[in-house]
């Protein structure tokens, strides 16, 4: 159960992390807005990348030492996935109201 949740919270901020980056795309990229608009994404990102290795590398999760342990974890990854989905909520809405006005 704990193996199943985990997986698909990881899989899930992935996914949220990656489809930001891919919809995000600044004109600038060196300006502090692009950089606080992408850069925490791009570490996250990385950081699951690196935790789903690391899941399939021990081939599952390490024992939690007791059911606080475990409700500890899973529930601060459960609050850093709502965080990017609601980042990428915000950006879709963003861009729905502010068009870019080079495209045509």
């Amino acid at each position: 159960m704990t193996e199943a949740l985990l997986w698909g919270l990881l899989s899930f901020g992935l996914a949220c992390s990656l489809s930001f980056l891919a919809l995000h795309r600044p004109r600038h990229w060196m300006r502090p807005e692009a950089f606080n608009a992408s850069g925490w994404i791009v570490i996250s990102a990385l950081w699951y990348i690196r935790s789903i290795i690391l899941l399939i590398v021990r081939g599952g999760p390490r024992p939690y030492t007791s059911w606080v342990d475990a409700t500890v974890a899973i529930g601060m990854l459960a609050v850093v996935d709502a965080l990017l989905a609601l980042r990428l909520l915000s950006w879709w809405r963003y861009t729905r109201r502010h068009p870019d006005p080079g495209v045509q």
